[in-house]
């Protein structure tokens, strides 16, 4: 054990029963605080993903031959 854990736990050790519950209470919070940090950084990730996705999917511009989109629609859903 650190020598920073040990003396936290010494100083836990002197609190009351109903103070160590809070401090338990507030320990996880922090510990929920560290999970959404991290949530949000994955979907910020993930919107950057995404945006460079679509930024390259306009540079391909995949349906520049399609004259009339609403022919070529059908057409496809008649293939079906």
């Amino acid at each position: 054990m650190g020598v920073l854990v040990q003396q936290i736990h010494e100083h836990i050790n002197q609190l009351p029963s109903d103070l160590q519950a809070e401090l338990f209470n507030y320990i996880l919070l922090l510990e929920q605080k560290i999970v959404q940090k991290n949530e949000q950084i994955i979907s910020n990730d993930r919107k950057k993903s995404f945006a460079i996705a679509l930024e390259k999917a306009v540079e391909l511009n995949p349906f520049s031959e399609i004259v009339n989109p609403v022919m070529w629609q059908c057409e496809q859903r008649q293939d079906r």
